[in-house]
């Protein structure tokens, strides 16, 4: 799906690839095609995703001018809701349970299995990423800045208490590297977190997000009440711009 954004530095669309259900079934999650930025994971040599500072730049307020949140539009603002993610930590020896809507993939997340440790970060979602990338190989992780060329992503997962996952250029694996590292070839490519009633314009050759319709409480004080099946929004719309619309009966 694409949405205008300012990531760029001006207002232009962006990519974004549909993973499908978070983990708790409760939001649909939205991968950047192309990785943002380079960033570095933190200030210094500390691999705690929970309290690090690219975790506290995805997660700040949009009135921070800097914040990533601030660059995304306020209709899919308006669709972000947090779901719960896991992350593991040295510090405390277990995987912590987040409560996130942007945030990094997982070392699980992005189809590797052979660290028990990592376990409980999240299921695979390496199919769908190799149906976008059109490959059914390891390569389907790599990631290009939009310009062209391919590099390196963080990941949440930590591999030591001053080390993180991240994957590497061509993506048939995962380096790791010092969480102060701030590497040329190491970019931040977020995950969003999208209430499932999203609406989403797919009339279009990019698919577009809308945003979430406007969910409201209705009481009708009535012995019965006639309830219609709007086909859509758009429909309903102009059933109202017709005078269609009757004031006794429900339109879902």
């Amino acid at each position: 799906v694409c949405f205008n954004t300012t990531l760029s530095g001006t207002d232009k669309s962006t990519d974004f690839i549909v993973l499908g259900l978070s983990k708790t079934g409760d939001s649909i999650l939205l991968l950047q095609k192309y990785v943002y930025e380079n960033r570095q994971f933190h200030n210094t040599d500390v691999s705690e995703y929970s309290t690090s500072d690219i975790d506290k730049y995805l997660s700040a307020d949009a009135t921070e001018s800097d914040s990533y949140r601030s660059k995304l539009p306020e209709a899919i603002r308006n669709c972000l809701v947090k779901t719960t993610i896991g992350s593991y930590s040295y510090s405390s020896k277990t995987t912590l349970s987040l409560s996130r809507d942007i945030f990094l993939m997982s070392y699980t997340e992005v189809g590797f299995s052979d660290n028990s440790t990592l376990a409980n970060e999240g299921n695979s979602y390496l199919d769908v990423l190799a149906v976008a990338a059109g490959t059914t190989n390891s390569s389907s992780r790599k990631a290009a800045i939009e310009s062209g060329g391919s590099v390196g992503w963080w990941l949440r997962s930590p591999e030591s208490v001053s080390t993180v996952r991240r994957v590497s250029n061509d993506g048939s694996g995962c380096l790791i590297i010092h969480a102060s590292d701030i590497s040329s070839d190491i970019y931040v490519r977020p995950i969003l977190s999208v209430i499932p009633a999203t609406l989403v314009d797919d009339s279009i050759s990019t698919p577009t997000v809308i945003g979430p319709p406007p969910y409201q409480s209705t009481i009708k004080e009535s012995d019965s009440l006639i309830i219609n099946t709007v086909e859509n929004e758009s429909v309903y719309n102009d059933m109202v711009a017709a005078g269609e619309i009757k004031e006794n009966e429900l339109y879902l």
